[in-house]
């Protein structure tokens, strides 16, 4: 049960910062665009053999300059695998916030994306503090297995198989 609840309490980082999420989504995007821009503007010189100074075990200017182009393409292909995982992240999420019920969705609007307290929220839906606190409870736990339900089935098969 208590991978569950790591579970649970992921699914609600999410869903405090899933309005976050889309900024740093946009932050990454043009971080992409400026990587992108840089390697196509990236000028490797001419070499010029037998006239550079140096060892063996040293790197020509060309060499230098190439190495340098390899470095700047492995982080835009890291940077373009943390965009997709965000992208997917993100989709999850809203599929699984629109899944729910009305009622729910607009608990789980009210308490993690707008911050508000139980008492307002209890106002607005008309609901008791118990029941509110219930609902939403059940509806990020909803969420929780639509997102991680593959991970969250093998951990209780796991734990089942230790115990």
């Amino acid at each position: 049960m208590e991978m569950y609840n790591d579970y649970y309490r992921l699914t609600e980082g999410y869903l405090k910062n899933y309005n976050k999420l889309h900024v740093v989504l946009e932050n990454l995007l043009l971080v992409k665009e400026q990587k992108e821009a840089e390697i196509a503007d990236f000028k490797i010189p001419i070499a010029k053999y037998g006239v550079e100074p140096g060892g063996s075990k040293e790197l020509t200017t060309t060499e230098a300059y190439s190495e340098n182009l390899l470095y700047m393409q492995k982080d835009l292909h890291s940077l373009n695998g943390d965009i997709l995982a965000l992208k997917i992240k993100i989709k999850q999420l809203k599929i699984a916030i629109e899944s729910l019920s009305d009622v729910d969705r607009k608990l789980v609007e009210l308490r993690y994306q707008k911050g508000m307290q139980w008492k307002e929220i209890c106002e607005d839906v008309g609901y008791s503090e118990i029941q509110s606190k219930r609902r939403t409870y059940q509806a990020v736990g909803q969420i929780a297995k639509q997102i991680f339900g593959y991970r969250m089935l093998m951990d209780e098969r796991r734990f089942l198989f230790i115990c």
